[in-house]
């Protein structure tokens, strides 16, 4: 797999591949910044994923249930201009679902843990799912004024603990 994924890596994705899935019988990964997603059942051959069915800086992929969810920030409509902050899924790399979150939140990551879907993102942001669809923001208890321009890029669950890692820029 890996011998394949550098053939992919090397074929041009912007900045080089950020996270992959695997589900459905395909593998799906995501290009660093806003750049395209791409999925392959063989490992061998890579379909692209259109730009128009992700939000940007969709670094991030997750499997959960049926459907691959992409995280990132905004949607563009045909003018350029942001018409809302969400969240993608697709089962197949081919049709896709459009899921607004709430605010102008952008996402680092995703999982699903412990009965719940769980986000992190940029301005200490967490958001929580029971399905995938409708999501609430949750305090953090954190200072967001002292970690000014901080982000949580990343969250595991652990022993029955969410941890989540912050990056400061």
């Amino acid at each position: 797999m890996m011998e394949s994924i550098g053939r992919l890596t090397r074929r041009g994705i912007g900045g080089g591949i950020d996270d992959i899935a695997y589900g459905n019988g395909i593998y799906m990964v995501t290009s660093a910044g806003s750049g395209p997603a791409y999925y392959s059942s063989d490992l061998e051959n890579w379909t692209q994923v259109g730009f128009g069915n992700l939000p940007s800086n969709n670094d991030n992929v997750y499997f959960h249930d049926g459907l691959f969810y992409f995280g990132g920030s905004q949607f563009y409509d045909k003018e350029g201009e942001i018409s809302n902050y969400g969240i993608t899924t697709t089962a197949d790399g081919v049709t896709f679902n459009k899921i607004e979150i709430p605010g102008e939140n952008e996402i680092s990551d995703i999982i699903f843990a412990n009965g719940q879907f769980v986000t992190v993102g940029r301005n200490i942001e967490i958001m929580t799912s029971p399905d995938g669809v409708n999501w609430t923001v949750r305090p953090t208890g954190l200072d967001t004024e002292t970690l000014e321009d901080r982000s949580l890029i990343s969250i595991s669950y652990v022993n029955n603990l969410y941890v989540a890692t912050c990056l400061s820029w």
